[in-house]
């Protein structure tokens, strides 16, 4: 049976649980003296947050769980969480209102101030598609696009905030037999979860 506090037999059948314990490690839970209590306490998996903190800082973190989970003599899987795939709004001064109905458009390197359209980092025209919904400032902003005409993404907002440049844009995919594996980079990917 794992090491841990009295009470844990309790929750199980047979010595084994029927639940794994999932722990997210960050800066507070970080330590060699953290991590042994985690594991003591049954921490079963422990997940990594890849939107935060560097590759050398989440492959010390890998080396660190392994070294406990070792000393510990007990087996540990490690999650790497990886964010959705984004697109970001290019720059452009100032606050767009948005308001629930509105309609907006997004076109790739535009000037907001010479043609109106919201800017992005990527062409979307030939992504998406009319139904296929749209998010902005991770999820803040709901919209529908509504047409894609000459590289033009039109949407329609679907409830009221402001934001300014340089947000995230995701897109939640209605068509699943399409893919984004030719986007030249794989941190500015739409959104294919559902």
């Amino acid at each position: 049976m794992n090491k841990g506090p009295k009470g844990l037999e309790a929750n199980t059948v047979l010595g084994q649980r029927k639940a794994k314990i999932v722990c997210t490690i960050g800066p507070a839970s970080s330590s060699e003296a953290v991590l042994r209590d985690l594991m003591r306490l049954g921490m079963d998996v422990a997940r990594l947050n890849f939107s935060h903190g560097t590759h050398d800082e989440h492959a010390r973190m890998i080396e660190r769980l392994r070294k406990v989970a070792e000393k510990e003599e007990r087996p540990i899987c490690i999650l790497q969480d990886l964010q959705g795939p984004k697109i970001r709004l290019g720059d452009f001064d100032g606050i767009v209102n948005v308001q629930k109905g509105q309609s907006l458009t997004f076109q790739y390197g535009t000037d907001y101030e010479k043609t109106g359209h919201l800017p992005t980092q990527y062409d979307l025209s030939g992504k998406v598609k009319r139904g296929e919904r749209l998010y902005l400032y991770d999820g803040r902003i709901r919209t529908v696009v509504t047409s894609v005409h000459e590289g033009v993404v039109h949407v329609r907002a679907e409830n009221d905030d402001a934001r300014g440049g340089q947000k995230d844009v995701c897109g939640r995919r209605t068509d699943r037999k399409r893919r984004f594996r030719d986007f030249p980079n794989p941190s500015l990917l739409f959104s294919s979860s559902p």
